[in-house]
């Protein structure tokens, strides 16, 4: 096969690269919504049986799929600035996502229950820094490309 029957079936300016790079990210969107559709079912079940308490970082747990993914992932397939996204930085923020996530989960359960403590700050910290170092790593790419 010659190369200019590959450059012609991916297309011009790489569009096979750009439906690929749609579809990827939609596919991520499509997930944090559910994520975030499950938090908020989760919230309002766990509420019910809770003796009428409820905590406000449990209720505003679905924001960090909601916002954090959902809504990060669609400007940033929409933006030029998609094709930076390498994977590590992908997983950092993911991972960022979920571990703050998990703290809201933790404080959540932990003020319904009446008791407090001082082990969640560690899950704030962590997140915040799987975030920056996601930011980081894209950076660096950026960076690396222009090389």
């Amino acid at each position: 096969m010659f190369t200019s029957a590959i450059k012609e079936r991916e297309g011009a300016c790489g569009t096979r690269h750009r439906e690929l790079h749609e579809r990827y990210f939609g596919k991520t969107i499509r997930v944090y919504l559910g994520i975030a559709i499950f938090c908020v079912i989760f919230t309002w079940i766990y509420e019910r049986f809770s003796y009428g308490e409820s905590a406000l970082c449990m209720r505003l747990m679905f924001l960090v799929p909601l916002i954090g993914g959902a809504l990060t992932f669609f400007l940033i397939g929409r933006l030029p600035v998609g094709r930076i996204v390498s994977r590590i930085a992908y997983n950092l923020w993911n991972s960022g996502l979920a571990v703050i996530g998990s703290g809201c989960l933790i404080k959540g359960i932990i003020e319904i229950s009446g008791r407090s403590t001082q082990y969640d700050h560690i899950y704030w910290i962590c997140g915040e820094l799987l975030l920056i170092l996601s930011v980081i790593a894209m950076i660096a790419r950026q960076l690396k490309k222009k090389v």
